[in-house]
């Protein structure tokens, strides 16, 4: 279901968010080797996608509006019971 679930979420929002430049993501248990995995939240129903949508020069949209946009196409998902979604997280050099 996770699996199904990520591939359904990730091609929606891949073809509504153009900008996006690179998108990974995780789902599922961790392994019990993965110290680092262990130490997050993890779970067979916890998904985490990552995105980066480039810098604020070489996009029309905002960081904000493209995350409302996700919000809303993550709101169709009637399995979702909680979602965050967090513009300008970025790590090393996030716009």
């Amino acid at each position: 279901m996770t699996r199904d679930f990520y591939n359904r979420a990730y091609e929606k929002i891949k073809a509504a968010v153009p900008e996006i430049k690179i998108f990974n993501g995780s789902f599922g248990q961790a392994d019990s080797d993965n110290a680092f995995a262990n130490m997050q939240s993890n779970g067979t129903h916890i998904v985490s996608m990552n995105m980066n949508i480039g810098t604020s020069s070489t996009r029309k949209r905002t960081s904000a509006e493209i995350a409302d946009q996700v919000r809303s196409i993550l709101a169709t998902f009637p399995e979702i019971r909680t979602c965050t979604v967090s513009d300008g997280g970025g790590g090393m050099g996030g716009a």
